[in-house]
């Protein structure tokens, strides 16, 4: 709502924008009437600006709030989907859905979590801690990958209250669709979650030996970067892809597997089919006919049949 004049270098304000970011205020411009009916998404974009500012939002939009939160269930998936991710790579993630519960607006954007978070106070702590992790990568790591933030939404579910996730040999197909079902109605890339489900199978180690998915400060370690789709090796996080795996990952079908597939294709006969100027009786391509004829005048193979039809 505020408006800048490059040739004058004046903030131009129509709505008092400069005296309420002084007061640090988060206000409407639209009536409150009319605001979230309009676009219910606007109260999760309250919610998020409040905390990535540390702005404070005034009563009646508090209140307006609260008294539409009803209207997100409605929202198409694609728009919730956008936004969770904003939150997730925001820095912000944990203080922004610890609000979004208090509001009773996180039922809609996350409703398996919600219920989780609402019930279970153990689970809710290590969710919690896990999504401010994920904030410290964001903030001291860069890190702006879907994969990631997919990774730490769902990390403690899949190893505390996942039959798939307590295997001693996680079923990738298994763990995939848990997973994709999980953060409903938000809808990823297919390679998003499989790199999500990647990299939890590979720090599962870690997070049973010390609670933690990275071990060393992002600030002290290089960019890591997305792992291909395979299964690790290591005894506490291997994984059985159920047919997803590539053909030239490492694990059962191994590199061997992929040698002895390539030499069977080497070995297999080529069809020989003869052609139909091919020469007889060895004579060459360029000799003409023995009797004396040209060579476009000689009838060719099949030359009755193909004037008779």
């Amino acid at each position: 709502a505020l408006f800048y004049c490059p040739l004058t270098r004046r903030i131009i304000d129509y709505v008092g924008g400069v005296k309420d970011i002084r007061d640090r205020k988060l206000k409407p411009l639209i009536p409150v009437d009319r605001i979230f009916v309009e676009d219910p998404v606007r109260m999760i974009r309250a919610v998020k600006y409040r905390n990535s500012t540390g702005f404070r939002m005034v009563g009646r939009l508090r209140r307006a709030l609260r008294k539409s939160r009803d209207l997100l269930e409605e929202t198409p998936y694609s728009r919730m989907t956008e936004e969770i991710f904003k939150i997730l790579l925001s820095g912000f993630s944990e203080s922004i859905f610890r609000e979004c519960q208090e509001y009773a607006i996180f039922r809609h954007m996350l409703p398996a979590f919600a219920e989780r978070v609402t019930r279970d106070r153990e689970y809710a702590a290590r969710f919690y801690a896990r999504l401010g992790d994920l904030d410290r990568e964001v903030r001291e790591g860069n890190e702006d990958r879907r994969s990631r933030g997919i990774a730490y939404l769902c990390a403690d579910y899949l190893y505390e209250y996942s039959k798939v996730g307590k295997e001693p040999r996680i079923s990738f197909t298994d763990a995939f669709a848990e997973l994709k079902e999980l953060i409903r109605p938000v809808v990823p890339a297919n390679k998003d979650i499989e790199l999500a489900l990647v990299y939890l199978i590979r720090r599962r180690k870690n997070y049973l030996k010390g609670g933690k998915l990275e071990i060393t400060p992002p600030s002290e370690r290089p960019r890591q970067e997305d792992e291909p789709l395979h299964a690790s090796r290591d005894g506490d996080g291997t994984a059985d892809s159920g047919g997803r795996r590539r053909a030239d990952a490492v694990g059962e079908a191994g590199d061997g597997d992929v040698e002895k597939k390539k030499r069977r294709r080497r070995r297999r006969p080529r069809s020989r089919t003869r052609r139909d100027d091919a020469p007889r009786d060895g004579a060459s391509r360029d000799e003409a006919p023995r009797d004396g004829a040209s060579r476009d005048d000689a009838p060719s193979r099949g030359g009755a049949a193909a004037k008779s039809v």
